[in-house]
């Protein structure tokens, strides 16, 4: 647990670190996933849905158009699940987005959203597990 936390740590210290100069590129917006046991699978952080029988309701996380998500699994030791992040919505046949799955602990993967529209709440859910779901919505630029 602890080295899954300096992981953690020393992941978000680094990418809040300025980018070099000329890059243009938006640092990642950082998204957990895990926290689960054999009884609950886990939870998607921020950005977590529940399903109320007709929508996905929650706070969705946020992403600026030209941002990417940079998702980190969460679980510890034997509770280790693998998780995935991958959006309903789908344009000829691929999703929109689609992480790779996470299965060590504080195993981490960018999530490109350069197919992702402003102004759009994407519904997204771990194919892995039943009832594992999130929202993400994506801002204009400024």
């Amino acid at each position: 647990m602890k080295r899954v936390l300096l992981m953690l740590i020393a992941g978000l210290l680094s990418s809040s670190l300025a980018a070099p100069s000329g890059a243009s590129a938006m640092e990642p917006v950082p998204m957990f996933v895990g926290g689960g046991t054999f009884v609950s699978n886990g939870v998607f952080f921020p950005g977590t849905a529940v399903f109320d029988g007709t929508n996905l309701q929650g706070m969705p996380i946020q992403v600026t158009k030209g941002q990417d998500i940079e998702l980190t699994n969460l679980d510890y030791g034997d509770l280790a699940n693998c998780h995935q992040l991958t959006s309903f919505k789908r344009k000829r046949g691929r999703p929109i987005f689609n992480s790779k799955r996470l299965c060590s602990p504080g195993e981490s993967a960018i999530v490109s959203m350069s197919r992702a529209k402003p102004g759009k709440v994407y519904e997204a859910y771990c194919p892995i597990h039943t009832g594992m779901y999130a929202l993400v919505e994506v801002t204009p630029n400024e």
